[in-house]
């Protein structure tokens, strides 16, 4: 498939932008192509909004990938809603 042909997908949400930039980090390292979306959404404490998730987006062709890479981080530095 030619690149431009290539197609994202939400592959997770987090509660911060702290968090998804960690796994943004960690899947660029591994060669993953990935971005953010909703990331300079307001966070307000205490009220949960779908649209103040931060999504993760992967192309679909890396998303087993991705998910084992995400996978293997301990609980306690991913806290994922979706």
């Amino acid at each position: 498939m030619k690149k431009d042909q290539r197609k994202s997908v939400v592959l997770r949400g987090y509660n911060t932008a702290t968090e998804a930039n960690i796994v943004r980090s960690m899947l660029e390292s591994n060669g993953i192509a990935c971005f953010l979306s909703n990331e300079t959404s307001v966070f307000t404490p205490g009220f949960f909004s779908a649209s103040s998730t931060v999504l993760l987006h992967v192309m679909e062709e890396d998303i087993e990938k991705a998910s084992s890479l995400i996978d293997q981080i301990p609980e306690a530095f991913s806290e994922e809603e979706s």
